[in-house]
């Protein structure tokens, strides 16, 4: 009995929309919840790896896909009280002893119009949401495979975050062209790249 293409057209998208609807769950859900049932799992007797499902299901399943349709949410960026922080990050490459070079730039200014949303979305959780800090382990290993770095090549991940002035009214352009960011930068991962 053959079935119909109308009716797999209908599983396929009902299938699709569950998945979609767990992964944006499965990766939401608020870090203290997901200690407490890894908690409540140990004490059942799980080992830590089975108890770590949440985890497992946040960052090796829903995270990228997520990720790479830039489907997560950043709240804190809309009105009545947007963020005020400003978040770059830099790829750097050991040259020397001494000396780093940066070979990536992520900021609106060095990336395309195509680019900057997820892009964008991706830097602000990384600098904003602490729960999201597993994320930053997977930009340096991507950073090897993306420029195709020698095995052995050292990398570091810097991020400068900065806070623009809040005030009662807008300021004029004359104030912006002076204005001078007091940024902090901080040294966020390092990694040597592996064989390809």
């Amino acid at each position: 009995m053959k079935i119909p293409y109308r009716t797999l057209g209908k599983i396929a998208i009902g299938t699709f929309c569950v998945w979609h609807m767990f992964a944006v769950l499965a990766f939401t859900l608020p870090g203290n919840l997901s200690n407490t049932v890894n908690t409540t799992l140990e004490s059942y007797g799980l080992n830590e790896d089975r108890a770590n499902i949440l985890e497992i299901l946040r960052w090796k399943v829903a995270g990228p896909y997520l990720i790479s349709l830039s489907q997560w949410q950043q709240w804190n960026m809309f009105s009545p009280n947007p963020s005020r922080i400003v978040v770059t990050m830099q790829v750097e490459k050991k040259v020397t002893d001494a000396m780093w070079q940066s070979i990536r730039v992520v900021d609106p200014e060095h990336l395309s119009w195509w680019q900057r949303s997820r892009e964008i979305k991706m830097l602000y959780s990384l600098g904003l949401d602490s729960g999201k800090a597993p994320l930053e382990r997977f930009i340096l290993p991507s950073e090897c495979r993306l420029f195709g770095l020698p095995e052995g090549t050292q990398l570091r991940l810097i991020l400068t975050r900065y806070l623009l002035p809040k005030g009662d009214a807008p300021r004029d352009k004359e104030f912006w062209k002076m204005f001078t960011p007091n940024s902090v930068h901080s040294i966020r991962d390092q990694y040597t790249c592996p064989a390809l």
